[in-house]
This record gives C-alpha cells, sequence and structure tokens, in this order.
C-alpha cells in the first residue's frame, strides 16, 4: 500500500500508512531529521540530520551513514543515486556505500546545459 514517511526534531523517522497508523520508527540519528525521501523502488529511504542514513525497509535498519555533516540545509533527491546540496557544493554519492562520486563546488556559479 501507499506509505508516507516523517522526519523530526526527535531524531527518528516514522514510516506511516494512510490511515495515519505508524509503521516503523528508524533510529540512529543523532539530531533532528530535517529531510526524507523514499527511493524510486519504494525499498529504501535516506534522510538528513548532521548525518546522511540510508535505511532499508525490510528489515528495518540503517544501511550506512556518512558522517560529520556541518551543514543543515541538505535537500536530498533519491534517484539511482543519492544526491544531496548544501549551500557550497553537490555531491553525488552511491546508494550501496555511501562513497562520493562525483562533487561540484560553488554549484551557485554552475550552469547546466539542458537545452541540447
Amino acid at each position: 500500500g501507499k506509505q508516507i514517511v516523517s522526519a523530526s526534531a526527535d531524531k527518528n523517522l516514522k514510516l506511516w500508512d494512510l490511515a495515519g497508523n505508524c509503521l516503523q520508527t528508524f533510529i540512529g540519528h543523532t539530531a533532528g531529521v530535517w529531510s526524507a525521501n523514499f527511493s524510486p523502488d519504494g525499498k529504501q529511504i535516506v534522510s538528513a540530520s548532521m548525518e546522511i542514513c540510508i535505511w532499508q525497509l525490510s528489515p528495518a535498519q540503517s544501511s550506512w551513514q556518512l558522517q560529520q555533516l556541518w551543514h543543515n540545509d541538505y535537500r536530498l533527491n533519491f534517484t539511482n543515486n543519492t544526491i544531496h546540496a548544501t549551500d557550497t557544493a553537490w555531491q553525488l554519492l552511491n546508494v550501496s556505500n555511501g562513497t562520493q562520486t562525483m562533487s561540484i563546488d560553488d554549484y551557485a556559479n554552475f550552469k547546466l546545459d539542458t537545452n541540447k
């Protein structure tokens, strides 16, 4: 069925059904969680706090954590890999192990031509 994920200041994520029943609680962040998204296949969730976590939905567990993030303005997008942004850089992470595969520093001055 359809599900919703919530992120909150209590450091937890919760998975809900559309009737408002809590199906799972994901514990492991060290600070309040401000962003969470499902993977395209619905089998994982990516969440951001002072670290970025990838969560497996079945069984409910954390796959990996990327530690020591010093900004709290991460915007997450889950495609085949996880893309997250700060105010000064974009990073592309490998979903299976959390390693950085690409970084664009100072993305405010970076332009991507999509008209070709």
